[in-house]
């Protein structure tokens, strides 16, 4: 029995359960429907071992944050006891019997990968704590189409605006900081934008002003 304290909450007709989960009780209780030739009523897409190292690399050497929940579904059966409630929520205690764990992952797998892999090596992040929202979706596709949804409508910072963030963070904090985790050309590329702001604010400049700049409209 795996017991956490949560806040419930309904959008629509659709129980969520906001928590914190320690890292070892996380990648202890996770599992993923990924697809295959074999297993085509699967949905999740092959792990990537280099995108789970740079993870690992972030944790241990970088800002080490994951403010992001997993999400994470129990198709049998789990039980929430309140103890408060008001409009917005419940807060209580939800309780998942062994036999139906262990969690479906939905999104997160290569967050979950990472730790369990720093894990491995590092046992004080097993306490870690995750933010986590778990779902109690009893059908397969309905797992299967928030998988799609979260996963296909949401859009990356463009990379003209992620540029930009890149190049306040070298500024801040120097070229030395960035290099062990950017790509030589990604910081050279930041830093061109000196250039491009001088190109577009000198008077004297034949792209004055005509250099669009990040969520500018045309």
């Amino acid at each position: 029995m795996l017991e956490l304290e949560v806040l419930k909450i309904k959008q629509k007709n659709n129980d969520m359960y906001q928590a914190v989960i320690s890292a070892k009780d996380l990648v202890k209780n996770c599992t993923t429907d990924r697809w295959s030739k074999n297993h085509t009523d699967g949905y999740q897409r092959s792990l990537l071992e280099a995108r789970v190292h740079k993870a690992t690399k972030y944790l241990k050497e970088e800002d080490g944050l994951f403010p992001t929940s997993v999400l994470l579904n129990v198709r049998g059966k789990l039980t929430f006891k309140c103890s408060l409630k008001n409009e917005l929520g419940e807060l209580g205690v939800l309780s998942i019997p062994d036999e139906s764990l262990p969690f479906w992952i939905i999104d997160g797998q290569h967050r979950i990968e990472s730790l369990r892999e720093i894990i491995a090596g590092d046992s004080t992040f097993n306490t870690y704590p995750m933010l986590v929202v778990i779902f109690n979706l009893q059908d397969a596709f309905d797992e299967m189409r928030l998988f799609y949804i979260v996963n296909s409508r949401q859009r990356s910072v463009p990379t003209d605006l992620a540029l930009h963030h890149l190049h306040r963070t070298i500024n801040e904090k120097g070229q030395s900081a960035v290099l062990p985790f950017e790509s030589e050309q990604r910081v050279l590329a930041a830093q061109s934008l000196d250039v491009v702001k001088i190109l577009n604010t000198d008077p004297h400049s034949p792209w004055l002003g005509r250099i669009q700049s990040p969520n500018e409209s045309k």
